[in-house]
């Protein structure tokens, strides 16, 4: 991109009118001015299609949904709607900071990159901060690094947010509708169509934890995890064969992560455990003697040769270090 790139920014809203304000008005208040901002309220019945209304910025586009279709099928018909030369996405109990279009554009320009990366900070439901960070730490990876970096959850994981591609690397990738965990469906798809993917350090995404969220309770949607992880280690066999390992390493780790909001007893303990938990016994030796493995997964497989309930119990109990 020689010039400044046009910046497409795509937001799904689905009854999020508590941070909804918030989440519009970071991306107002960028000091980065050449971009559309693209709502798709999605069926909303609170507040959050007047909240949305209330706003005369030409910048703006909103699309209604006439019914609740999906954060999926809002997001795809986003990148559909998008006119620019890079998208980024926002989710909207989410927010920005100031800079964060400029930084992730600055990057893109000056390492001739195909995706941007930066930081994200995760923060409390009710928390609301924004600390500036300069970004001191500057990553220029191709493809296999990228993705490999990104299984091994070190400075930045499979999420869509808190990046920027080019169109040309979503190109005709989409995430998959009627499924949930769709960054880990496609992220490693972007990366892959990318030449040059560059990171830095900078804090300039705050993403808001809830207690509540589909992904801290157990809900047997959840198993989409399990069946994205599973396609990223057939997708590294047959292209990266060098990082399958770190494939390996992403799927136990999602395992784990099902496994300790699975209930303890119960039907539904006793219809999930076994996929679960053999999914935990065939990656754990692979993640075990892997050296570029994390700690806590490695805390977490010796744990599991105790079983089940040590492993939770421990773990669960914050002796180990804390879960992602």
């Amino acid at each position: 991109m020689n010039t400044k790139p046009f910046v497409s920014v795509v937001m799904s809203v689905y009854n999020g009118e508590l941070f909804l304000k918030e989440a519009i008005d970071s991306i107002l208040s960028q000091t980065y001015k050449k971009f559309e901002f693209i709502i798709i309220d999605d069926g909303s019945t609170d507040g959050s299609l007047n909240i949305i209304n209330e706003y005369s910025d030409e910048r703006i586009k909103i699309l209604v949904n006439p019914k609740n279709e999906g954060l999926i099928f809002s997001l795809n018909k986003g990148i559909e709607l998008a006119t620019g030369d890079a998208i980024c996405f926002l989710d909207s109990d989410d927010y920005i900071s100031k800079g964060c279009i400029e930084e992730m554009t600055s990057l893109m320009e000056k390492y001739n990159a195909d995706v941007s990366i930066i930081q994200m900070k995760y923060i409390r439901e009710d928390e609301n901060e924004e600390s500036q960070s300069e970004g001191k730490l500057i990553k220029v990876l191709d493809s296999q690094d990228a993705i490999e970096e990104s299984l091994y959850q070190r400075n930045f994981t499979c999420c869509a947010p808190a990046k920027l591609y080019k169109r040309s690397v979503i190109g005709e990738v989409r995430f998959p509708v009627g499924r949930i965990s769709e960054d880990l469906a496609t992220c490693h798809l972007f990366l892959d169509n990318a030449d040059w993917i560059v990171y830095s350090d900078y804090y300039g995404y705050y993403y808001r934890q809830h207690a509540t969220s589909i992904m801290h309770i157990f809900n047997p949607r959840r198993l989409d995890a399990l069946k994205w992880a599973r396609s990223i280690e057939r997708f590294c066999a047959e292209k990266y064969p060098q990082i399958c390992v770190a494939a390996y390493c992403r799927t136990f780790n999602v395992a784990v992560h099902l496994l300790l909001d699975l209930p303890d007893q119960g039907k539904v303990h006793d219809k999930y455990i076994h996929e679960i938990w053999n999914e935990v016994k065939r990656t754990r030796l692979k993640t075990l003697f892997n050296r570029k493995a994390r700690i806590r997964e490695k805390i977490a497989i010796i744990l599991s040769f105790g079983g089940e309930k040590l492993l939770k119990m421990v773990w669960n109990s914050k002796v180990a270090i804390r879960k992602d």
